[in-house]
């Protein structure tokens, strides 16, 4: 990896090899928040992205499609990502150097970089270290690989001031390498409310959007719905997890098996639809990076029940009441609450949410590259 060390100035800005590699899988949250991020990055005049895939079984003809749909080039390794994973625990190899290029920084944005000198890491939680029961095989390998890069000197990207204290407590990192930048929130589509209610068959229903993962929560969600009117569908919308059997097993137990609806191809047109036909988001999330659902759901003004996680505490609260992690009896009132007694959300919320942007985040990532750099 070629690495600068004066201002970064070069006549093209400062170079970034950015990981692209979230780009190629379903639309969850890391796939949402990482093309974000990188085409606000992309309309930055002084800065320039390259793309690296760390998969060997991605097609090439598939990665170059990628590239040319985000204009720019990317690389693919040829080094399956599990035995990058398994040597970056353990030393500094492999480095692929041809794959992330001549750079300045290099950016991973799930959790992990190939070393080298100047790399940023984008850290959206630490359930691979903390709670890596509730990972897959895949995403529990890069724990290691993480506190080793933590270790030699890697700077981290979180988007919490929470997520930064955790950084430090859990994997030691020293504070001036960890570095705070929310992430942006895109403007929600206008939605057809009518449209998601006939989709629904329903015109009072408990929406959830997120893969079906045990740090979710998901699967005591039909217990604080079974409490509910009949007339309440819950809705759960978004690719399926490890936790979609006992999700489905929670349903049947609690006989929700006729007001439950599952829709798995949720495109930004049919989340829009749905946010603004629901009666309440329910995010009754363990463990969360940001929380962008909850977020999404107030700016349109829908009401919310969730727990205390991720961003949401520090830009909901103390507004809007939100219930401890896991604790199901005081989630189940939140969500009677929401849909009993809706209450409009304060200006200063709205406020707090107006603000989050990608251009913004750019904004704040371009100067952390140009202070790690130099």
């Amino acid at each position: 990896m070629g690495t600068s060390q004066g201002d970064a100035s070069t006549p093209d800005g400062t170079r970034v090899a950015i990981d692209v590699t979230p780009l190629l899988g379903p639309p969850t949250g890391i796939h949402e928040a990482t093309a974000a991020m990188v085409q606000a990055l992309t309309a930055r005049p002084d800065v320039t992205l390259s793309g690296y895939v760390l998969s060997a079984q991605a097609p090439s003809p598939r990665v170059q499609a990628l590239a040319r749909s985000l204009g720019m080039d990317a690389n693919r390794s040829r080094v399956p990502a599990r035995l990058c994973l398994a040597g970056w625990a353990r030393m500094d190899r492999p480095a692929l150097r041809r794959v992330v290029g001549d750079c300045d920084i290099v950016h991973g944005t799930n959790y992990t970089a190939p070393p080298g000198t100047s790399r940023l890491i984008t850290v959206q939680d630490l359930s691979p270290v903390t709670h890596p029961q509730w990972c897959s095989p895949a995403v529990r390998r890069v724990g290691p690989a993480l506190r080793r890069s933590v270790e030699r000197g890697a700077h981290l990207h979180v988007t919490t001031a929470a997520a930064a204290r955790e950084a430090v407590e859990v994997l030691g990192a020293e504070r001036s390498r960890v570095h705070v930048v929310p992430a942006g929130l895109r403007p929600v589509a206008a939605g057809d409310a009518a449209a998601a209610r006939r989709l629904v068959g329903a015109q009072r229903f408990v929406l959830t959007l997120g893969t079906t993962e045990p740090r979710k929560g998901l699967v005591a969600l039909p217990r604080a719905v079974a409490g509910l009117p009949a007339d309440i569908k819950l809705v759960v919308a978004g690719p399926p997890g490890s936790d979609e059997v006992p999700l489905r097993a929670a349903v049947e137990r609690c006989g929700l098996a006729g007001r439950f609806v599952r829709l798995t191809g949720v495109d930004e047109q049919l989340k829009a639809d749905l946010l603004h036909g629901a009666s309440v988001l329910a995010y009754p999330s363990l463990l969360e990076g940001f929380g962008l659902p909850p977020l999404e759901a107030v700016a349109v003004g829908t009401p919310v029940a969730a727990t205390a996680v991720g961003a949401l505490s520090e830009l909901l609260e103390p507004e809007v009441s939100l219930a401890p992690a896991g604790d199901e009896g005081a989630f189940a009132e939140r969500l009677e609450e929401a849909i009993t007694d809706p209450r409009p959300y304060e200006p200063s919320v709205q406020a707090r949410i107006a603000e989050l942007s990608w251009d913004r985040a750019a904004d704040r990532l371009a100067e952390v590259y140009r202070r790690i750099i130099a």
